[in-house]
Formats: structure tokens, sequence, C-alpha cells
């Protein structure tokens, strides 16, 4: 996929250092994980102090949106502490352009011949802190929405939910209703204390909260907020489909699953052939020509149905698509979000993987216990 290049000029920021308060900081040292340390705690936090990673975005406007920015990286330097061989570092740049995405940098430094590895501070209570796991598909669309708006974060702690940490569930157990479930990603920890749980409500808060102006990200219109919205909750019946897709015990209940993942795909079909302002010199977003949450609400799991189903059910996206214009023009469309594209660049060093598809492969595979004929 080729992007038209226009230069811009580059804002680095570093992200101040995150980690736990004095008196638990021994219990609570955060640890990386490369793929040669896969039994060590996976609590990751953005560190910037050892090392810079460069973030490259090229932007050209094109109407009211983005029409391509392109995004590579160079190796930063090794850190001189024989802690830390590596660490996360976090980079923004901002387009001063209205309608032009300003990404940001949240990205492993990983020299060749080292694992990534991350200090903790002192302070762990008085900042912000996300719980984050790179390949939940729904911690993703928070990902995707902090992009968008270009939000200088620095208290990313990317949990293993594997291996899942004693803050993680005690800060789980202080904002869920249920403080006995089972700690789920995303939780956001306020500054004042204050934890957020859901996925959902954790990317409003970031849509709606003036701290982040950034990209405006929700509809304009009320008509668009309605169809925005019922566009978000129509394709997110697939994902109860997916997952019974991963659970069948057998092909009848394979068939069925699949089927249910094509039902609820036509529904949102014809939830965008049903909005006026869609497709065509309209835009393409679920919204039209404007960019908005209910994208990114939705965008990442496109990923999903495409690598882990075909991998392990040998379901192909690409043909059901072929019988959905509709939404063929919507994919085609977020697919090419620079955003998107720059977590499909993260996850691998994140998470010790070679590609972003064994990464997503590698987290859905504890849902499927019976293989299909394929």
């Amino acid at each position: 996929m080729s992007f038209a290049a226009a230069k811009h000029t580059f804002v680095q920021s570093t992200s101040s250092v995150f980690a736990n308060r004095k008196e638990k900081k021994k219990k609570k040292n955060v640890i990386a994980f490369s793929p040669h340390q896969k039994t060590q705690k996976k609590n990751l936090i953005v560190s910037a102090e050892a090392t810079k990673q460069a973030h490259e975005g090229i932007a050209e406007a094109h109407e009211s949106t983005l029409a391509s920015m392109r995004m590579t990286s160079r190796n930063s330097s090794s850190s001189s502490s024989s802690s830390s061989s590596g660490t996360y570092a976090h980079e923004g740049i901002a387009e001063a352009h209205e309608s032009s995405l300003a990404s940001m940098r949240l990205a492993p430094a990983r020299d060749a011949n080292t694992a990534t590895t991350s200090r903790p501070s002192s302070k762990a209570d008085e900042k912000d802190a996300l719980y984050f796991s790179a390949t939940c598909p729904f911690c993703h669309k928070i990902w995707i929405t902090m992009l968008e708006k270009n939000i200088s974060f620095d208290g990313f702690v990317w949990e293993d939910l594997e291996n899942k940490s004693e803050a993680f569930c005690k800060t789980f157990a202080t904002g869920s209703p249920d403080a006995e479930a089972n700690p789920s990603v995303p939780v956001l920890r306020l500054p004042n204390g204050k934890v957020m749980v859901e996925s959902a409500l954790v990317m409003n808060y970031f849509c709606c909260n003036d701290t982040y102006p950034g990209v405006d990200l929700r509809p304009k219109t009320a008509e668009q907020r309605y169809d925005g919205q019922l566009f978000e909750n129509t394709f997110n019946t697939v994902v109860p489909a997916f997952f019974k897709c991963l659970r069948a015990k057998n092909e009848a209940e394979l068939e069925s699953a699949i089927s249910e993942v094509e039902h609820a795909l036509a529904k949102a079909d014809r939830c965008l052939q049903m909005n006026a302002s869609f497709g065509g010199d309209n835009g393409n977003y679920c919204c039209g020509n404007q960019f908005t949450s209910h994208d990114c609400a939705t965008m990442g799991f496109l990923s999903r149905l495409r690598v882990v189903l075909k991998h392990y059910r040998d379901y192909d996206l690409n043909n059901t698509l072929q019988k959905l214009p509709w939404l063929k023009s919507w994919a085609d469309a977020v697919e090419k979000r620079p955003s998107l594209l720059k977590t499909y660049e993260l996850v691998p060093g994140i998470v010790g993987k070679s590609s972003v598809d064994e990464a997503y492969i590698a987290h859905f595979a504890k849902f499927v216990s019976w293989s299909s004929a394929i």
C-alpha cells in the first residue's frame, strides 16, 4: 500500500517514568519480557529515560480527512543501565491541520541482542495508569482512539493476561461492580484514585474529556450520532459469534457460528446502505466523511476476523466482504488509517512475536480446544 507524502515537522515527547509506591516498590517491580523470558511477569510500563524512538509521519490533507501517512522508525541507543537493556519509548508528532491525524508513538525500544525491560519509579499512585494488553481487541479500540487524538500518555502498563500482576488485580477490584470477577483489561486509574473499567466507557472518557482536546471524534450531528451508534451496535454483534467459532467443539457448532458471523456482517452492511451520508462523495466512514469514535470502536476487529478465523477455522473474510459492498467500502477506508497501521507495527515488539498475525493467533489460542478439518 503506498501513501502520498508531504513532509512535516516532528515533535518528540518523552514520557515520564511510571511505577509503584515506595513502600511497595520491591513487591511490584515491573518486568518486561522477551521471547526468551516468557515465564517472567510482563507487567510492562512506558518509560523513555533510557531510549528514544523516532516516529515519522507524513500526512496529506484530502478534503476533510487524512488521505495518507507514512510512518517509520529507527533504532534507539542502548540503555547504560544493566537492569534495562531496552525500555518502552513514547514519542508524539502533531500536525497543525484541522482534520489530519496527529499520531503518537508507543513502542518498545529493543536492542538486537537484548531483551526489553523497564524501570520502576516511586510515584506509582500519583499518576494515571492504564492497564492494557496489546493484543486484546477491546483495548485496541482505546489505543486507536488515543493515537487519533494524539493523546500523550505516560501511564501505560502492558499487562500479561496469563500472569496478572497483583497491582492490576487490586486496581480492577477497586473499580469493578463485581470485585470478585476475573480481572480484565482495560482498567484506567486516574491520579485522584478513581478507577474506570469497561472498554467502551474508557474509550468514551478519552473521547469526551476536554483535557485531551485533539481531533474531535464525536459525530457532529444528532443524525450522525444515531447512524454511528447503530452501526457500532450492529457490527459488534459479530464479537460473540467470533468467539463461538473459536470455541466450537464440532463441525455442526462451527457451521452455525460461521453463519452467525456472516449474518452479523450482513446487518452491518445494511446499516451503511440505509445511511444517506455514507458512500461516494459523502465518504466511507460509518458517519460519512468524518472519522469518528464509532469507527474506532469497530475497525480493530476486522483483523481478528481476517487473521484468527482464517488460521483456526479457515474462514475467509474477504469472500464475505465481496458479497457486502457497503461494508467492504467501509473496511477499505478504515484499514488505511495510520493509527491502525501504527498499532500493527508496534504489537510484535510489545509481545515478543515476529508479526502481528502471530501475536493475534497466539492471543486467541486459549479459546480453541477442537481443530476443525481444514
